[in-house]
């Protein structure tokens, strides 16, 4: 067995060993920012939907009130009233 080699072997698995640690450190910390921005980008595009739903509804509320004018409209301008 060759002592200075078995030293030289555990002395490069410990440096190895705590570089892979710092990598996971930075690895938990990328991921955690990952799902914050997604999760803030959600946030926005939830919040841009839910305003072009409400116009959308405001939208058809108003044509739904206009419909029974522009019928009534029609049906004077068309002789029929």
């Amino acid at each position: 067995m060759n002592v200075a080699e078995l030293k030289k072997d555990l002395s490069a698995v410990d440096t190895l060993t705590q570089f892979l640690h710092r990598v996971e450190e930075i690895h938990t910390l990328l991921d955690d920012s990952i799902i914050l921005a997604g999760s803030e980008a959600y946030v926005a595009a939830l919040s841009e939907f839910s305003e072009f739903i409400s116009q959308m509804s405001s939208f058809e509320k108003k044509m739904n009130q206009s419909i029974p004018e522009v019928s009534e409209f029609i049906f004077e301008v068309g002789g029929g009233g």
